[in-house]
């Protein structure tokens, strides 16, 4: 759709989302906007090059989303992964504590989520307190929020994690060529719980483990002789769910 001015300027500063070029509507493209003049375009498949238009040349020739219906797809998949991840704990045992992290979540409304991370993204005015521009959400989410020693609310970093990602980040775990009879391993394992682990080599080196007794289980991805990669929990046998990059 076309966007005017107001709906282009409702858009986060330096966020990447999709737009089209007008005359091409079937070719994908992202653009963030840099300050309140002027948008980048980027070039299809790069991370750095493009165009830097005006916000008027950005209007004329591009189509986007609305920031609200963005927001909405992602919420809506969002809240929907974080079911899905509540659920595949529920049934393999595993991460009890953060079980409670996904649930509690879970009663959040998408709106709220969103206002609360605002309020911790952006800062705070000279004028107001972290309680003051948190006391609307206090009350109905005591678990978000932690007290300092000097009694001021601050919002818990097991949630801010969270709530900042644009998805939740669930994939599912891959062995390579014997990716099938590794995962029957992993879940007879974790359903008798026995300690369980195992490497193996695709386009990364890849690590599992199980810790019966923590009821806990990781599963890695690094690049290939290198100590750096990207770092899960693991669900069930099948699903992982992204932590960091290293």
């Amino acid at each position: 759709m076309k966007l005017t001015l107001e709906e282009l300027r409702k858009f986060p500063l330096m966020q990447k989302f999709k737009c089209v070029l007008s005359e091409y509507p079937s070719e994908q493209l992202k653009f963030a906007r840099e300050d309140e003049d002027t948008v980048f375009v980027f070039s299809k498949g790069s991370k750095t090059r493009g165009w830097r238009k005006s916000n008027d040349i950005f209007l004329k020739y591009y189509e986007a989303d609305s920031y609200e219906t963005v927001k909405e797809k992602e919420n809506k998949k969002f809240y929907a992964d974080l079911k899905k991840a509540s659920d595949k704990l529920q049934k393999s045992g595993l991460w009890g504590d953060f079980k409670v992290v996904l649930d509690n979540l879970l009663n959040v409304s998408p709106e709220d989520k969103d206002s609360i991370y605002a309020i911790w993204r952006d800062g705070l005015k000279p004028d107001r307190t972290p309680s003051e521009a948190y006391k609307p959400f206090v009350e109905k989410y005591p678990f978000l929020f932690n007290k300092d020693k000097d009694g001021v609310y601050q919002l818990n970093y097991e949630y801010v994690d969270l709530i900042s990602r644009k998805e939740l980040g669930l994939k599912s775990m891959y062995f390579g060529t014997f990716n099938k009879d590794e995962k029957i391993e992993i879940k007879c394992a974790i359903a008798d719980k026995r300690p369980y682990s195992t490497r193996a080599y695709t386009s990364y080196d890849v690590t599992f483990s199980y810790d019966a007794a923590k009821a806990k289980a990781w599963y890695s991805e690094e690049y290939r002789g290198c100590g750096n990669g990207h770092y899960y929990i693991a669900l069930d046998e099948n699903t992982a769910l992204f932590i960091e990059n290293d």
